[in-house]
């Protein structure tokens, strides 16, 4: 297992996206003309009737890098200004500028956050980040900005500790 830590940009585009596709999520419905019916049917086997969630990360050598290294089941924390806020695990991966850009638009340059990746097991935590980080072995006032990978020996050394990240994140809930 590998833990990934998106971080929301701290601005009104970087809330309205967590907003529509982390926070309230959106039905199947809303991108069915935006991918091809193998993906569809992907999607649908895994929400149904449910809402789907989802991030996406903009083209760049290292955001493709993390992307590539994702794999299903793996935890995403999702962080917002100074708070982890949720955590869920990959369960769909898909490069897709044209449903990037119904989901969240384009930058000012033209360019979408076509590196995406559909969540599961969306679970909110809102932990202090000096407390994730203290888990991680991160300053704690560390920041985490755009898509990273927590270090792997880090990740094996809490699972080991823990039992399972999702042990570990437990362990925290007294702190919200």
């Amino acid at each position: 297992m590998q833990v990934f830590i998106i971080s929301v940009k701290h601005d009104e585009d970087g809330y309205r996206h967590y907003l529509n596709t982390l926070q309230n999520g959106f039905k199947l419905s809303y991108i069915k003309n935006f991918v091809d019916a193998n993906t569809y049917q992907k999607l649908d086997n895994q929400y149904g009737n449910r809402r789907i969630y989802a991030w996406g990360s903009l083209p760049g050598e290292r955001n493709k890098i993390t992307w590539n290294q994702m794999e299903i089941n793996d935890k995403v924390l999702i962080y917002r200004y100074k708070q982890y806020e949720y955590s869920a695990n990959v369960i769909f991966k898909i490069v897709s500028s044209k449903l990037a850009e119904r989901l969240w638009g384009k930058t000012s340059d033209g360019q979408t956050w076509k590196y995406m990746y559909f969540l599961g097991n969306l679970k909110n935590i809102s932990y202090p980040y000096n407390i994730v980080n203290d888990l991680f072995n991160y300053k704690t006032d560390y920041s985490p900005h755009g898509f990273t990978k927590v270090n792997h020996k880090t990740v094996q050394f809490v699972i080991r500790k823990y039992g399972s990240i999702d042990n570990a994140l437990n362990s925290l809930s007294h702190f919200n």
